[in-house]
């Protein structure tokens, strides 16, 4: 029996893909099951997954995938890895696991830090994704001017060769060697349909793709990581991402601008501390206040390096959230929301308006989720802190004003 209606194949994906209801790729979704839904023959009793042919099933792929990124993406955390395998005593190699890797910025990030400190041959790097596409591009190590911008220039001009085009920087062969690129669905190693793509591994690096998975996925893929790591492996994770309180089989530590979890054994020992002293990282994230509002008050967006200089993606973040100011809809003002938390996952505005959007639509889960994000955010700030909105707002009043909404329906 094929499906009943795009809305009804958009829908079943979505729940068998574990993603949740605010993914920014949802119109891209729905776009593609519009394309399908009139040529599958899905069946409600079988996987959804095992039903789609190769080419359905690469477009979806293509469709959902979030592949943006860039170099030097929060080095802070990076740098954490080099200082381990610098440290490291063990036999072999450091096996680290970069996870959802996109075009492989992040693994070849890291491949350069190794590099220039040394270590790189006392590294096994493996990177994977689900998208066929981005690991072609990976491997062929091509990247764009948008891609490469946050390196510091001496790392530019010593790993990188200027070829031209719309992907003009050719990383060098010594590194492109020095990474192997895999493909993995991580939804299938969760269930342990598929293994993971190297043994134990020490380091696993997951950042920013669980914010894509519903609840459910995300603590079976950190079970999963759990369970196939080395003993003493650490787990790093995207800034706006963190386990909850409750799971008791990864323990936090955070330094002055970076986080990082350890896993827990019987004698788990204090990750070390870095002792020697490493190229300095480009920094990737900071705050940035707005000029229009008086010194004492502070923005709390944590603005990536690569939008924060250049206009035109900062300008997108601003015109997403007049679109949400100005839209009457909340299907509109969700929509506009969506933009500008994918451009800024900390935009405390951007989870406001949220927030009472889906209030107002009774969609409580989505309000919920975005409540518990928000406060996450506001919970490191003191309470006289102003929040740069359309019309500024104390900490501790916007506190109360989520308060108000815990438990309430519309």
């Amino acid at each position: 029996m094929a499906a009943a209606s795009p809305s009804d194949l958009a829908e079943r994906v979505r729940h068998a893909l574990g993603m949740p209801e605010d993914h920014p790729r949802l119109d891209e979704l729905n776009a593609w099951a519009a394309r399908w839904h009139n040529t599958l023959d899905i069946h409600p009793s079988r996987g959804i997954w095992s039903q789609l042919d190769d080419t359905a099933r690469s477009e979806l792929i293509d469709a959902i995938s979030v592949p943006e990124s860039f170099f030097w993406r929060y080095a802070a955390q990076l740098q954490r890895v080099v200082s381990r395998v610098h440290q490291y005593t063990g036999a072999g190699k450091v096996r680290i696991w970069s996870a959802c890797c996109a075009g492989g910025e992040e693994p070849y990030t890291l491949a350069i830090m190794l590099a220039e400190a040394g270590l790189l041959e006392k590294a096994e790097l493996v990177a994977t994704d689900i998208n066929a596409r981005k690991l072609a591009q990976a491997r062929i190590g091509r990247f764009s001017e948008r891609a490469v911008r946050p390196l510091p220039a001496p790392s530019t001009c010593r790993w990188f060769d200027w070829q031209g085009g719309l992907h003009p920087w050719q990383i060098h062969d010594r590194l492109r060697e020095a990474i192997r690129f895999e493909k993995l669905d991580l939804l299938a190693f969760a269930h342990g349909q598929v293994p993971p793509p190297l043994q134990a591994p020490h380091v696993v690096l997951c950042r920013n793709a669980l914010i894509y998975f519903d609840k459910h996925s995300q603590r079976r893929i950190v079970e999963a990581f759990y369970r196939t790591s080395d003993a003493q492996a650490w787990l790093l994770l995207g800034h706006s991402e963190r386990l909850p309180l409750t799971q008791t089989q990864w323990q936090l530590h955070t330094a002055s601008d970076h986080a990082w979890y350890a896993k827990k054994t019987a004698s788990s020992p204090e990750p070390p501390r870095p002792s020697t002293r490493l190229p300095e990282p480009a920094r990737t994230d900071r705050v940035v206040p707005r000029p229009s509002v008086s010194p004492e008050t502070h923005s709390i967006r944590q603005v990536r390096a690569v939008h924060a200089t250049k206009k035109g993606t900062e300008t997108s973040l601003t015109e997403s959230l007049k679109q949400a100011r100005s839209a009457s809809e909340p299907h509109a003002i969700i929509q506009a929301c969506r933009r500008a938390l994918y451009l800024d996952p900390d935009c405390a505005e951007a989870h406001w308006l949220m927030i009472q959007a889906a209030h107002a639509s009774g969609q409580i889960p989505l309000r919920d989720r975005h409540r518990r994000l928000l406060q996450h955010i506001l919970a490191s700030l003191p309470e006289r802190t102003m929040i740069n909105m359309e019309t500024p707002v104390s900490v501790a009043d916007l506190r109360r004003a989520l308060d108000t909404l815990e438990g309430n329906t519309p």
